[in-house]
């Protein structure tokens, strides 16, 4: 079965969708600095106090540089208008999404499993919550991989065609540049 999927020339339906992906780059590098102070305290804290800092936090420290580096080449790639780095930074993205689309669904079998072994109105409230931003997060990360790609196809079919329509002389002027 062919699907064919969307391609967009603007980020967020405003601003032009390399500018868009630059500040998307710098504000989810932005949200890791504060996210790194948070671990970094929460981590002290456990160590002042003897305790042992356990797997979890080291796999979510283990994912949170992976994410940071291909941030980082997602910002490089959009400065520099890099194809590369832009299908690695999409093929990243999508290894994400499905990861994160697991890890979201596991995470919510998991709470419904204590939902139904605990009704309590509190519980069904941490799991809509937990359900409710687990689909926005999904669906955020999709964008943002749509966008990527919209990006990477629109480098790989850029052409330097200038058209102009002065009044005492029409000009076309077209320079293909195969990449």
């Amino acid at each position: 079965m062919y699907t064919d999927l969307p391609q967009f020339t603007r980020c967020c339906f405003c601003a032009p969708l390399r500018i868009g992906l630059l500040a998307w780059g710098y504000i989810k590098l932005a949200i890791s600095i504060l996210i790194w102070l948070l671990i970094c305290d929460g981590i002290m804290h456990l160590i002042d106090r003897g305790f042992v800092i356990p797997v979890g936090t080291i796999l979510f420290i283990i994912a949170e540089i992976i994410d940071n580096i291909f941030t980082v080449i997602l910002v490089v790639a959009a400065h520099k208008k890099h194809e590369k780095l832009f299908k690695v930074s999409y093929i990243y993205s999508i290894v994400f999404l499905v990861l994160f689309g697991v890890i979201c669904g596991l995470h919510l079998v998991y709470m419904f499993m204590s939902m139904m072994s605990y009704p309590h109105p509190y519980v069904v409230d941490i799991f809509m919550t937990s359900f409710a931003s687990s689909i926005a997060s999904i669906m955020v990360q999709g964008y943002i991989t749509l966008l990527i790609r919209s990006e990477m196809l629109k480098l790989r079919d850029r052409s330097n065609i200038q058209f102009s329509n002065l009044a005492e002389e029409a000009q076309c002027n077209a320079y293909v540049e195969k990449v």
